[in-house]
């Protein structure tokens, strides 16, 4: 045996073994995915985590037995698809699909690298290990493809929904739509030096609007680094939406607030001060500003009292740091004008903050008429959001779950517009 050739079996060896090492993590990280969906109890959850588990799983066997570092490189890009359907921030949390990157792409270069230097050829691929890795996306294809193409064709009346929002909802234009305008308002940076400042929102009314009739009120917030256009303008097939779930009799006419929780360039580096502060903005200038203007059900009057004895017609709720604001403002804070709460795709909220907040004997008094939670099966705010929705449920004697509280894992889906329209399109129904 040659030197040449016992150095390129070295070295192949040696592949073969980053190989494998990275075989035995990636079945680590589908052993922890498995446990933590098990001991959380989602089992909807655990079926989408562990789907997606076992095809990087399945990739890498098929790369280390056969010698094929395509395969590795293959599953390091599905890794990366998964990590751009979820926000850019999702990279810091996104551990385990993180860590799935780096093992795939290490032990696909690697591999690839001693294949074209020492031209070492790949052993056969079998066509029935083939096949079933084939059947097996398809399978998987199915599925989803399955499921979502059957709610997108619904046409029947409006239900909830966890796969997605019927086509007839958010592409069908509605010949009785509301309008979207804009206003600006007066505040303070409360999070800041208490300074004056001007602010904008975006204001939908449905289609006929009139100030002989009162509306019930929803306040919608957004998430990190979007803006007060972005619900109803940047995505109008949000405001498509809502304007079918009125026409076709699915909710009542009703106002939508979008103002933003972000005052000017202030707490850029620390955006959680704003979402705390965006309660004294809510109460002392929003809800004054705006519903002295349209017609509520606190008659144009801007008191303390009128806003109390109408909070059964308000709601409040947001996506991501908006879904924070919704916990930290509304909820701890404004339980006194609001009754309504919707959280998509986070919380942030500590169990101290709910004792001083929503549990406080101040508080007590107020019921909820509902608290809708929801978070893709892919979110990487999904276990926290959670957790800290059970322990609300657990010490918060006024809700119920599945009578005015719920909490609704949208599977395969990640922190996107995709959660998030499926999220308001099952709370407008919810609400009011």
């Amino acid at each position: 045996m040659s030197f040449t050739y016992m150095k390129n079996l070295k070295q192949y060896k040696i592949c073969v073994v980053i190989s494998f090492v990275a075989v035995l993590i990636l079945a680590a990280l589908f052993l922890a995915d498995f446990i933590t969906y098990i001991v959380l109890g989602e089992l909807v959850t655990l079926v989408a985590v562990t789907a997606v588990d076992i095809l990087f799983l399945t990739f890498a066997l098929f790369a280390w037995r056969q010698g094929l570092p395509v395969l590795w490189l293959a599953a390091g890009g599905t890794s990366i698809v998964l990590l751009m359907c979820m926000s850019y921030s999702a990279l810091n949390f996104s551990w385990i699909r993180l860590i799935q990157i780096i093992l795939c792409f290490a032990a696909g270069i690697s591999a690839l690298v001693f294949q074209i230097i020492k031209r070492i050829p790949p052993e056969k691929l079998q066509m029935s290990l083939l096949a079933v890795l084939v059947l097996y996306a398809v399978f998987l294809g199915a599925v989803w493809g399955g499921n979502v193409a059957t709610v997108k064709g619904r046409i029947g009346a409006a239900q909830n929904e966890i796969w997605g929002v019927p086509n007839v909802y958010t592409q069908s234009k509605c010949a009785e739509g509301g309008t979207v305008e804009k206003i600006t308002y007066d505040t303070k940076a409360y999070a800041t030096d208490g300074r004056s400042v001007k602010k904008s929102a975006y204001v939908y009314l449905p289609y006929n609007y009139s100030e002989n009739e009162k509306y019930n009120i929803l306040y919608l917030l957004h998430g990190t680094g979007d803006r007060e256009d972005y619900w109803l303008v940047k995505n109008s097939d949000n405001k498509t939406m809502v304007d079918n779930l009125i026409s076709r009799g699915d909710i009542a006419p009703l106002i939508i607030v979008t103002p933003t929780w972000y005052t000017e360039d202030d707490c850029l580096s620390d955006p959680d001060k704003l979402t705390y502060a965006f309660c004294d903005e809510f109460r002392n200038d929003l809800m004054p500003a705006v519903e002295s203007r349209y017609s509520t059900y606190s008659d144009g009057e801007t008191t303390a009292e009128a806003f109390t004895s109408s909070r059964d017609h308000r709601a409040f709720a947001g996506l991501s740091r908006g879904a924070a604001t919704t916990y930290r403002s509304a909820y701890n804070n404004c339980l006194d004008y609001v009754s309504w709460f919707g959280a998509f795709s986070g919380c942030l909220t500590s169990a101290e903050e709910f004792k001083d907040g929503a549990l406080s004997a101040e508080n007590s008094a107020y019921s909820v008429n509902y608290f809708y939670n929801t978070t893709g099966s892919f979110d990487f705010l999904f276990k926290e959001h959670l957790l800290s929705y059970r322990w609300l449920l657990e010490n918060d004697v006024r809700l119920t779950e599945n009578k005015n509280c719920s909490f609704d894992v949208f599977p395969l889906s990640y922190h996107s517009m995709q959660s998030w329209q499926t999220a308001l399109y099952n709370a407008l129904q919810l609400f009011f």
